[in-house]
């Protein structure tokens, strides 16, 4: 999941197709022995106390590429078998996003909408360099279970100093061009001819390098909220979160009972923001996971990091509108905070942060416009703290060929939100002017990461069956709807 953090500094118009004719994929290669046996082994879904068959192995690869021999780390990788006694040759490769989620646990939780790819093909999760168990490039307050909300710029960046003193790798090689390489080295060693790439909000840059350097064995791609190459995440968090919550407002006024119930929700909003510009409040609560009491400094800056944190997700976007009215009829903050801080955590947990700056300090940062975005946004704009962020990461930036947009004739899906605060709907039609054999996909109502949703699961199923987005039905997704918005905190409207 493309996440920016700006206390910690945390990834088409409906129906719109380009190149829809399909390209004949290659001649089927021959197989490949493979090198690297895998051990029967269960993935633990944390929390849930499910246990899922897989087979794991490690493999170990050159830290440094351009120095090959030197020091090598080690892979960890999951393969959860086709269902089929006869599976097709062509994987379905399972690219995490962050930057900085672990594949093999990530998406074992969410196999119900992998259950159909995973019918007649094998599932391969290998967690990034840097993430999971390969190779963890951590730093002390990713192994903190219950993160520190109330942490202020400096001391934000005081933490990351820390981090990258004590680093005992160089996360200069923690970057998607090594992610890359690792990827295609995993491929081999499996005796893979071809492979189909599912990528989710980060996972779709590492899908598109992929599908440039080794386009000749990938047989199709499934982008789900596109960030590509050449889009930068940060310039335009703003303007984006302010999009969602626009089109939030729009839902509102169009459903009576939220109409009623919230009949001046953006004036409302930038009243609570006014305030808290003027003068940040204390908020006495306890914390949502851990009950410990818990004292939150709130500015503009964390409100409206709050927000966008919730417009992620439908289930927790469909709380704003009472969550804001009730901050603005009696001052109170402590829900609103418990709902984030629940949230955020989750989040937290899932990232390596040395990757999340290894990669956004290599990618990104160095390629913002010399002037930042000035868009009326109730999201504060954090491009400068997140510059600062990287001169203590320090890491050389991409070299320009990574931001060129990625060229391909394979068929590739693309997926968005329609309300994606972060990875909306035009990052994909952007990513899709240069795959000629492609189709975009809006998800109405929803926000970041859609795979899930609805009959998508059905539709990529479909997609990776023919290896061709010609003839594709996509209707079913104007069925899907998002989540009604909460009148009172009994549940949502009837």
């Amino acid at each position: 999941m493309i996440l920016h953090r700006p206390v910690l500094n945390l990834l088409l118009l409906a129906g719109l197709t380009l190149g829809s004719c399909a390209v004949q994929p290659p001649p089927a290669a021959p197989p490949i022995r493979p090198l690297l046996v895998l051990q029967p082994c269960k993935l633990n879904l944390k929390g849930v106390g499910i246990f899922i068959d897989a087979r794991c192995g490690q493999l170990a690869v050159d830290e440094d590429y351009s120095h090959p021999g030197g020091r090598k780390i080690d892979l960890n990788i999951a393969v959860i078998p086709a269902v089929d006694r006869k599976p097709q040759p062509d994987p379905v490769f399972l690219i995490a996003g962050g930057p900085g989620e672990a594949a093999a646990q990530s998406f074992p939780l969410l196999m119900d909408a992998l259950s159909r790819l995973n019918q007649g093909r094998d599932l391969v999760m290998v967690d990034q360099r840097g993430t999971g168990d390969s190779h963890p490039l951590t730093c002390p307050q990713d192994e903190d279970p219950h993160p520190n909300f109330d942490l202020s710029a400096e001391q934000s960046l005081e933490q990351l100093k820390t981090c990258r003193q004590k680093l005992a790798s160089d996360p200069r090689f923690y970057t998607t061009a090594a992610a890359v390489l690792d990827l295609e080295q995993v491929r081999q060693a499996l005796g893979y001819p071809r492979v189909n790439l599912l990528g989710v909000s980060y996972g779709t840059r590492v899908a598109l390098a992929y599908l440039r350097q080794s386009g000749e064995v990938v047989r199709s791609v499934i982008l789900d909220s596109v960030a590509s190459p050449s889009w930068e995440l940060g310039p335009h968090n703003a303007a984006n979160a302010q999009r969602a919550f626009d089109l939030l407002l729009q839902r509102c006024a169009a459903a009576s009972s939220c109409a009623r119930a919230y009949p001046d929700l953006n004036h409302e909003l930038n009243s609570l923001l006014a305030q808290l510009d003027q003068k940040p409040v204390k908020v006495s609560l306890r914390h949502p996971i851990n009950g410990q009491k818990i004292e939150v400094t709130l500015d503009r800056g964390k409100l409206g990091y709050a927000l966008e944190i919730l417009s992620y997700e439908p289930e927790t976007a469909a709380l704003i509108p009472l969550l804001v009215h009730s901050a603005y009829q009696d001052g109170s903050y402590d829900l609103l905070l418990a709902q984030t801080i629940n949230s955020q955590s989750s989040l937290s947990a899932a990232l390596s942060t040395g990757v999340y700056y290894s990669v956004l300090c290599a990618e990104d940062v160095p390629f913002y416009p010399a002037v930042p975005e000035n868009t009326p946004s109730y999201l504060q704009d954090t491009t400068m703290e997140m510059a600062s962020q990287c001169k203590v990461w320090n890491v050389p930036a991409a070299p320009p060929a990574f931001k060129q947009p990625v060229r391909s004739d394979r068929p590739v899906l693309l997926l968005s939100g329609e309300a994606d605060p972060v990875t909306p709907p035009v990052n994909a039609a952007e990513a899709a002017r240069s795959l000629s054999n492609s189709l975009a996909v809006t998800v109405p109502g929803m926000g970041h990461a859609v795979f899930t949703r609805g009959c998508v699961p059905r539709l990529l199923a479909d997609f990776i069956a023919a290896g061709s987005v010609r003839g594709l039905d996509t209707s079913c997704v104007q069925q899907i709807s998002p989540q009604p918005f909460f009148l009172n905190f009994s549940g949502t409207q009837p």
